[in-house]
């Protein structure tokens, strides 16, 4: 059964881009889009996907992960932003996302990403981790 995943961004590029690096993962995918957050939620609560690539920007405040997680459970969510902020990041992670990706993040490690999901569940890099507990010193308490 393909894997059904939705790509959250308002740029063309971004879209292709990803697309193009999801189908040489050598799995059956169905990949949709959306550009804005009102179709972002009208587009989950219409369809089941099994995966949500999400850009920051779409949504604004962390808090819309649990209602997106309350649409779809099942729901395999990839912060993919160009926006790194540590404290913000890890307020997505606390609200249910699974994986956090920077947009500069190359090829293989994208891939890597999405390969560590299907296994594993989730993905947080190294350099997420390492920063965001850096930043946030009570973590470590």
């Amino acid at each position: 059964m393909p894997k059904k995943i939705l790509i959250a961004d308002d740029h063309y590029v971004v879209k292709i881009a990803l697309a193009i690096i999801l189908k040489k993962l050598n799995i059956p995918i169905i990949l949709d889009h959306v550009k804005t957050q009102n179709q972002l939620i009208n587009t989950l609560t219409n369809t089941k996907y099994d995966f949500l690539i999400l850009d920051i920007r779409i949504i604004g405040k962390p808090s819309i992960i649990k209602k997106l997680k309350q649409i779809n459970p099942n729901l395999k969510i990839l912060i993919f932003t160009d926006s790194i902020n540590e404290k913000i990041s890890l307020q997505y992670i606390f609200e249910g996302a699974d994986a956090f990706l920077d947009k500069s993040s190359n090829e293989t490690k994208i891939r890597n990403t999405f390969n560590s999901i299907l296994t594993k569940e989730h993905y947080y890099s190294q350099e997420f981790l390492f920063h965001t507990i850096k930043e946030d010193s009570t973590l470590c308490q």
